[in-house]
């Protein structure tokens, strides 16, 4: 299960900081739209979003070894200022 993540809206930018021990960061997925579309994406990175609309999304880890982990589903409105970290 990954360990952490930490999600904030800032300056038109959806940024992201995911841990897990040992993780690479071409394992990691965002996953959005109910897991209709994902993309490939680092540990630590941001997104510019400069006209966003709110989204649900989460975060999958695949591991070398075939196992994979998700993250729970994060509702984000896209506010400047707005952070989500879990766990809590």
């Amino acid at each position: 299960m990954p360990r952490s993540v930490a999600l904030r809206f800032e300056r038109e930018a959806l940024h992201w900081s995911l841990g897990i021990d040992g993780a690479r960061d071409e394992q990691w997925r965002a996953i959005v739209f109910d897991g209709v579309q994902g993309f490939d994406v680092p540990a630590d990175a941001a997104f510019r979003m400069p006209n966003p609309t709110p989204l649900t999304l989460r975060f999958r880890y695949d591991a070398p070894e075939g196992w994979m982990a998700q993250t729970p589903h994060f509702p984000m409105q896209m506010r400047e200022g707005e952070q989500v970290r879990w766990p809590r």
